[in-house]
């Protein structure tokens, strides 16, 4: 294989143990701590807490080190380790309301019809705050 070249199936084992399988083991952890501590009502909660931060360490590791092995210049690198970061930090804060989701009433994660008002009134201020200054 020639210098430059991507190797496919690396990238697409990648892509499907990262991006497929990682989000359904999100998901299930809720019910697993249901299953493994039924008395411990806060376990969901200091799970929230302690598996978004394992997996953004985790994350970071794993990216950092596919990063290097990049062959582009340094400062491209660097940039690429910002956007990582960037990235995993999203993820983080997603990691942690689908855990917590759990805890929350039915209903409780998609807003309601006031609520739907007001975030597009926000977002059309905010998307005309953009157009003003561009």
């Amino acid at each position: 294989m020639a210098a430059g070249q991507i190797k496919w199936r690396s990238w697409l084992l990648t892509i499907i143990s990262w991006d497929g399988l990682l989000p359904p083991c999100i998901l299930l952890v809720p019910y697993l701590i249901d299953v493994l501590f039924p008395n411990i009502p806060d376990a969901i909660v200091i799970a929230a807490v302690l598996l978004p931060i394992t997996g953004f360490v985790v994350r970071l590791v794993v990216g950092i080190r596919h990063i290097e092995t990049h062959q582009c210049s340094t400062s491209f690198r660097a940039n690429q380790r910002w956007f990582l970061i960037l990235g995993i930090s999203v993820l983080v804060l997603i990691d942690a309301c689908l855990i917590t989701s759990h805890l929350m009433p039915n209903g409780a994660v998609c807003a309601d019809r006031t609520e739907g008002i007001v975030l597009a009134v926000l977002a059309s201020l905010h998307f005309r705050r953009i157009q003003v200054c561009s």
